[in-house]
């Protein structure tokens, strides 16, 4: 049951950082050429300066423009351009640059059926023709990708119409009555505020969850929490905290028990604090829209699968 509730200040956040003030385009060698139609108005970076400049690839344009998958090996030229540019660009070279775009798996590219009922109860008239010229076809379907020049053109409702509906597709169902919930809140004061909400800053990832966990009260949860963790920074601490790794034995699961999955290199892909009785604190993702929330051990096999998988337990 998809239940948790998105506030207006939430989704005023959402709306500032979906995405940044310029848009970002990828391109290969072999589309060089459409480069030049995009006029003066650009930033034309190596991939190399791109991804090692932090003044402009940040966390929040990692987690808008999902950087983590693109096909960084395809890449010749990256650019960041002034929000006014695609806008005038002709349809046809517009088409062939967010073609290009998903092909190097580059930018938030959606369905455009899935969005349709939200743009159609707009009360924006303009917004159908405004989402024609960033549409494409691929494998048979049409896509759309937003950028911030399409952004900037939403009007404040179907603003929230689109962040809750995206919002939505990062939410488990989760079944959980409502004295089971007042039990984990009392159980778990430092963690009860963030029970099925969402983060104010990209980059608060599962890590950062699971050590608020085991940092337990006392400790400055709001700021453990809201950070970027790293493997590292996790296995210290349990370390510290006194946890040793034990076979995992699904059904002999401890409150405050800690799951790690790690990937065949023998990283840590992802971790989660047990509450009691098969229910976890867990947040999937680094983004704004990965909710921290109480979830299963169903959600979680589905999500990350079975293998890789190790448990630590405190030791009195």
């Amino acid at each position: 049951m998809k239940t948790i509730q998105i506030s207006t200040d939430i989704l005023n956040i959402w709306d500032e950082k979906l995405l940044p003030n310029f848009d970002l385009l990828f391109f290969s060698k072999d589309s060089e050429s459409l480069i030049p139609p995009l006029g003066p108005d650009i930033l034309v970076f190596t991939p190399k300066d791109f991804f090692q400049d932090s003044s402009i690839n940040t966390i929040d344009v990692i987690n808008s423009y999902q950087l983590w998958g693109i096909k960084k090996e395809l890449i010749s030229y990256v650019c960041v351009v002034h929000p006014t540019v695609l806008p005038r660009l002709e349809k046809e070279t517009l088409t062939e640059i967010l073609t290009i775009q998903r092909h190097l798996s580059s930018g938030l590219a959606i369905e455009r059926s899935t969005v349709s009922q939200l743009v159609e109860a707009s009360q924006h008239t303009e917004i159908n023709q405004l989402m024609d010229r960033y549409t494409f076809e691929e494998d048979s379907k049409q896509w759309f990708s937003m950028h911030r020049s399409l952004w900037n053109h939403f009007d404040q409702e179907t603003k929230y119409a689109f962040l809750s509906y995206f919002a939505q597709q990062f939410i488990d169902d989760v079944s959980i009555d409502d004295n089971k919930l007042a039990r984990l809140r009392e159980l778990y004061p430092h963690l009860a505020p963030y029970f099925n909400s969402f983060a104010t800053v990209n980059g608060a990832n599962c890590l950062a969850a699971t050590l608020a966990g085991i940092s337990e009260q006392g400790a400055e949860t709001d700021w453990i929490i809201s950070q970027w963790v790293f493997e590292s920074t996790l296995l210290f601490a349990l370390k510290t905290k006194k946890y040793s790794k034990q076979p995992f034995i699904e059904r002999e699961l401890q409150p405050q028990d800690v799951l790690l999955w790690r990937d065949h290199h023998n990283h840590v892909i992802h971790a989660c604090y047990h509450l009691e009785d098969g229910y976890f604190f867990n947040k999937h993702g680094q983004t704004l829209f990965n909710p921290w929330q109480i979830n299963t051990m169903d959600n979680l096999y589905k999500t990350w699968g079975r293998e890789g998988m190790e448990l630590y337990r405190k030791q009195i």
